[in-house]
């Protein structure tokens, strides 16, 4: 079979080029479907249903397996403990000198 399948349904545009890049980087030609329509009127995103990110139906497999991969490391992934609540408050935007 050809053409191309869903691969995820994001709620944002900015969730669909992570996953798109993630793919990307790993080797699979993924695409993002509705981008055009995402990046002009943000708004719309719930009426399309999400914006879905697409894969070749022969690497659907293993994009797959490839995501369940990343996102198993990205829960595995140590937080740093010695990190308090000040070293996040104590940042300053740079826009604002």
């Amino acid at each position: 079979m050809n053409g191309a399948i869903n691969i995820r349904q994001c709620a944002s545009l900015e969730e669909a080029v992570v996953v798109w890049s993630a793919l990307r980087a790993n080797g699979f030609e993924s695409s993002i479907s509705n981008f055009e329509h995402a990046w002009m009127d943000w708004l719309k995103i719930p009426a399309f249903g999400g914006v879905f990110v697409t894969i070749p139906y022969a690497q659907f497999d293993d994009a797959e397996d490839c995501l369940t991969d990343l996102e198993a490391i990205a829960r595995r992934t140590p937080v740093d403990e010695n990190l308090t609540a000040d070293h996040y408050l104590s940042r300053q935007d740079r826009w604002r000198i």
